[in-house]
């Protein structure tokens, strides 16, 4: 019975790791200064084409569905499952692949030649990702080919720069949309985390002037609209009182203020219990 032939990927990845596990196992401390400096310029360009070859067949099983036909909800998935790849580095790993296939044919060619480095790659990626579908391809084709000639002598972050000047020189319009896009979601993101948080602090000056401390000045400030998270303690006219103004009232200095008139809180409820804290948060 004949064996069935070895495919050629297989035995080319097959007699590269034999090759390189060769390389590493030689001893380094006989290397004079100039052939370790080389030695380190080699494995540099060569670390490269393995990654170019892992970026072919990410690829390829991405766009044959191989990763769902194996029970993975995607190729990233499969890539964390299957071969124990971070998320964040499987998804990179998977974005770079499809890419490289779909649109940048001569990066990943320049990665399989050890001219362009993985992290370089996924930057030209970034660079030119957000390009509109009808560019020119002639466009595209000059500034991937601009990108490439500049990773002989810069790395992933001044690439970085570079891919963003060539997008405001290819782009200028969709550079300033998608820049005030981004803008307007951290606008979003700062309002929606904004709070004021009191604290019960007897020893700093945030709650009292003097021998007075001064809650009505911080209350009138607050709408009813607000929401206190701290626990209210009911009290005898039936609305509630929140637990840490009550506590910084009744301070040494305070108590016959607080005696005669209890703190409430504006928003307060009869009978209202909300989720209690060590601090308490009011949501802007």
């Amino acid at each position: 019975m004949s064996e069935l032939p070895i495919q050629p990927v297989a035995s080319g990845l097959s007699d590269a790791r034999a090759a390189v596990r060769a390389a590493a196992s030689r001893a380094t401390w006989a290397l004079s200064d100039e052939q370790a400096v080389a030695r380190v310029g080699d494995a540099v360009r060569l670390r490269a084409q393995p990654d170019a070859v892992l970026l072919a067949v990410i690829g390829e099983v991405d766009a044959r569905g191989l990763a769902r036909a194996r029970g993975a909800t995607s190729t990233t998935a499969w890539l964390q499952g299957a071969h124990q790849v971070g998320p964040g580095q499987a998804a990179r790993l998977v974005g770079t692949a499809r890419a490289l296939r779909e649109h940048l044919p001569a990066t990943a060619d320049a990665m399989s030649r050890g001219r362009v480095q993985l992290g370089q790659a996924q930057v030209i990626v970034h660079a030119l990702a957000d390009l509109p579908k009808d560019f020119p391809a002639e466009g595209r084709i000059d500034a991937e080919a601009t990108m490439i000639g500049h990773c002989d002598t810069f790395g992933p972050v001044p690439l970085s720069f570079i891919g963003r000047r060539l997008e405001e020189i290819l782009d200028p319009e969709g550079v300033q949309a998608r820049d005030e896009k981004k803008l307007l979601e951290k606008e979003k993101k700062a309002f929606d985390k904004r709070a004021l948080t009191l604290s019960d602090d007897r020893a700093g000056p945030a709650g009292r002037s003097g021998d007075e401390w001064r809650p009505k000045v911080l209350r009138s400030s607050v709408p009813p609209s607000m929401c206190c998270r701290h626990q209210r303690r009911p009290t005898s006219t039936g609305t509630g009182t929140c637990a840490v103004l009550s506590s910084a009232a009744t301070t040494p200095s305070s108590k016959s203020a607080a005696a005669t008139s209890p703190i409430q809180h504006p928003a307060a409820a009869p009978g209202a219990r909300l989720s209690c804290g060590s601090r308490s948060d009011w949501n802007l």
